[in-house]
């Protein structure tokens, strides 16, 4: 990362880089608008793929209910909340993968260039990942840094695999860090950060409760 003042400060001239500081100073500096970010994003050697990824990329209708099932009695919904936690993580896979059918990494540039960038969390990431550090993964698109520093791709390699990781980011992110009690307040968050924010996804909001009312296959009867 490499960053230049914008106003003469101690050693340091306007314009110079001080590519030799902290990341914890440079954030410091950052938030002070005393700097300005000149190469935050990261390069991909010559000839290799933007995003590395050597898991799975599609699982079954019957995988991901049965991960929903067993993974969804851990969503801390709200008591009251008549929401069904299999149905809930069920309904975040149709609209994100359509159930499990495409789950490639989706690489998001706001982590790469934007100002997600300079996260040390990313920073980090980035260092060992690459471009997977600015990926969602799995059968929910589950952003890499969401699970922190020592995160790694491998971690969505089973359906039930994702729903932990879902179901860990939807505790502490949204029922708990939002707030939130309702379907639609769910899908908000999950999709844009914060349902309280200004961005309302309505045609995501919808499609998460339409998928809710899809039956889930059936489970699978273990052999005799």
């Amino acid at each position: 990362m490499l960053v230049r003042f914008m106003e003469p400060r101690g050693s340091f001239r306007a314009g110079e880089c001080c590519a030799s500081l902290s990341e914890r100073t440079v954030q410091e500096l950052l938030n002070a608008a005393i700097v300005e970010v000149v190469v935050p994003s990261y390069q991909n050697p010559p000839g290799a793929p933007l995003v590395q990824f050597n898991g799975p990329v599609q699982f079954t209708q019957d995988e991901v209910a049965a991960a929903c099932r067993r993974v969804g009695v851990s969503l801390a919904l709200p008591a009251g909340s008549g929401l069904d936690g299999a149905k809930v993580l069920w309904a975040l896979s149709g609209v994100e993968t359509g159930f499990g059918l495409n789950c490639m990494p989706r690489h998001e540039k706001g982590y790469c260039t934007g100002k997600y960038s300079l996260h040390p969390t990313i920073v980090t990431l980035t260092k060992r990942w690459g471009h997977a550090a600015h990926s969602s993964f799995g059968v929910w698109q589950v952003m890499l840094g969401n699970l922190g520093p020592n995160a790694s791709p491998e971690s969505f390699d089973t359906a039930v695999g994702c729903a932990e990781i879902a179901v860990t980011h939807i505790n502490a992110n949204i029922l708990r860090g939002c707030t939130a009690i309702t379907l639609a307040q769910i899908a908000d968050a999950y999709n844009s950060g914060n349902f309280r924010d200004a961005i309302v996804p309505e045609v995501y909001i919808a499609a998460v409760a339409r998928n809710y009312l899809v039956p889930m296959p059936a489970p699978k009867m273990a052999p005799q």
